[in-house]
């Protein structure tokens, strides 16, 4: 049986909460390709991240049954799904990373509800500049607003009526 991947940086077997890693954020790496997986792993933990890197879409569920992630970065088409959906499972922002090339693709996932496009190849440094502003813009961002009888769930982009 293979062994769970987890949230880690050094011998910490998961990511844990703010105060205990000094605000330290929980990216979660979706990358079919091992050896990009890894390096994008490491580059993350180099900036201080909580990382877990996982080749499929059944992994990264099966990982935060009990974690939820602060960011995922993730290729676009996965095996079983799509980044965009496996971040709406998740309920955290996605980072899709993309061969597409040309504008529409790019503007196709951003409407779609991407909060960043990398296009393949990319920088490390281009793609750890742009988890740290995406984290730095997230961290404010509330999961849920409730304005009358309406509940606003801002990551799903859903409205109901209680």
């Amino acid at each position: 049986m293979p062994k769970k991947p987890a949230y880690g940086r050094g011998n910490r077997s998961k990511c844990v909460s703010a105060s205990e890693a000094s605000n330290a954020s929980c990216i979660l790496v979706v990358e079919p390709h091992p050896t990009l997986r890894m390096v994008l792993a490491q580059r993350l933990r180099q900036d201080g991240h909580m990382t877990a890197a996982v080749a499929s879409a059944a992994e990264a569920m099966q990982l935060c049954l009990d974690q939820q992630p602060d960011l995922l970065v993730s290729a676009e088409l996965l095996e079983e799904t799509t980044a965009l959906k496996l971040g709406a499972q998740l309920r955290c922002p996605v980072m899709v990373l993309t061969a597409r090339t040309g504008a529409e693709a790019v503007v196709s996932l951003l409407d779609s509800g991407a909060e960043d496009v990398l296009r393949k190849p990319f920088g490390l440094e281009e793609m750890a500049a742009r988890c740290r502003k995406l984290l730095t813009r997230s961290g404010g961002l509330q999961e849920q607003v409730t304005v009358g009888p309406l509940n606003v769930h801002l990551l799903l982009r859903q409205v109901t009526l209680r």
